[in-house]
């Protein structure tokens, strides 16, 4: 993604007026051409919410949970079009790239969920390095550092994670972690019986905002998503907004916002 640093994207451009500090024009004058370029520049209100939505997702997520200040945002944007490292978690690449929760990748490695957790958190201890690279097929230099310029090598790393059949349909589903702590924990998060919960346990994050459209959700997450409007559509309550996740100790929480329907 390219940063427009031009006039046209500023902040300090009011209608067309200069009320900024930089060498594109002085204050107050009248700007003539908004594809100038100038060192003064911050992002306008609109740019700005353009670009914390179409930032790459390895920046944009970083940003959303406060890991990265915004000189930090637009300097990984700047250094990511210009073919630069971007430090990213390995942990969040797995996701992305192999298509698995962190669930459904303890599984795989046969875990607890906080194994994982705190392997994301922290870095992967030593002892199950080598014990994870084998299992996902990848070189061990990646527990160590990863970046935005390995994900080409990642790719292969699936396919040859993927060429022995689908581990989502092979992953131990008998864990006992699952059956005796976080399946129940899923059932009392969402008020539900544990077949339902059984079905839902392996979403670890889910964020819905009433007009989004539906078309970067998986089947599973559209799914939940139905399930959580109408629980609360039940409960006389029409929802606005929710985030689901699992957090770093593995309790799931739901966060809810609605109006009700009814009387005024």
């Amino acid at each position: 993604m390219r940063l427009i640093r031009e006039c046209k994207t500023c902040e300090f451009n009011f209608d067309g007026v200069c009320a900024g500090e930089g060498n594109a024009y002085e204050y107050g004058a009248r700007i003539i051409d908004d594809t100038k370029e100038c060192d003064g520049w911050e992002a306008g209100f609109e740019y700005y919410s353009l670009i914390t939505e179409e930032a790459p997702w390895y920046i944009k997520e970083k940003y959303k949970n406060y890991k990265i200040q915004y000189d930090e945002f637009i300097k990984e944007i700047e250094d990511d079009h210009n073919g630069l490292p971007i430090e990213v978690n390995l942990y969040d690449a797995i996701e992305k790239i192999y298509d698995l929760t962190l669930v459904e990748l303890a599984e795989v490695l046969n875990v607890s969920l906080g194994v994982i957790n705190y392997a994301k958190s922290h870095g992967t201890i030593p002892r199950r390095t080598a014990e994870f690279s084998t299992r996902l097929c990848m070189p061990t230099k990646f527990f160590n550092n990863f970046s935005s310029l390995d994900f080409n090598e990642l790719k292969k790393c699936k396919e040859e994670f993927y060429s022995v059949g689908n581990p989502k349909d092979e992953r131990n589903k008998n864990a006992q972690w699952k059956e005796e702590s976080l399946i129940p924990k899923v059932a009392c998060c969402l008020g539900s019986v544990d077949d339902i919960a059984q079905k839902f346990y392996t979403i670890t994050h889910v964020e819905w905002k009433k007009g989004n459209s539906l078309d970067s959700y998986n089947e599973l997450e559209k799914e939940f998503i139905d399930f959580i409007i109408f629980t609360q559509k039940r409960r006389n309550y029409k929802l606005t907004h929710f985030e689901y996740l699992i957090d770093g100790i593995g309790y799931p929480k739901l966060y809810l916002k609605y109006w009700k329907v009814g009387k005024k």
